[in-house]
């Protein structure tokens, strides 16, 4: 293990991924935490868009829906999503800067 001047360890490269793992990444969603947790919202909107679908398909009288309503909402939920990944950042960069501040408190009062 690699430690940095104050005795620190040092993390890991992080993990590459290449096309070639995809069977082994395939097969280990069964298993998976966070897609066990969503399962049920996801099987509720697939399902539920399935249900629209066939609903176009066996009535082709029903009118269509416009496009522009979806696009509009794309661009709204892209701005949030930038603007809350900023905002959780800053609070990230904001409470690392206040534990160095910390850390170094704690080495100081060490020292004397």
């Amino acid at each position: 293990s690699r430690y940095t001047d104050d005795g620190r360890r040092l993390l890991n490269a992080p993990q590459r991924y290449s096309s070639k793992d995809w069977a082994a990444n395939i097969l280990s969603l069964a298993s998976d935490h966070v897609l066990r947790a969503v399962r049920s919202q996801l099987v509720f909107q697939a399902l539920w868009a399935f249900a629209i679908s066939l609903l176009y398909i066996l009535r082709p009288t029903l009118p269509l829906m416009p496009a522009l309503p979806h696009s509009l909402l794309g661009g709204v939920l892209s701005v949030l999503l930038g603007f809350r990944t900023n905002q959780s950042y800053n609070r990230f960069w904001e409470g690392r800067i206040l534990w160095g501040k910390i850390s170094h408190v704690c080495r100081s009062l060490a020292r004397t």
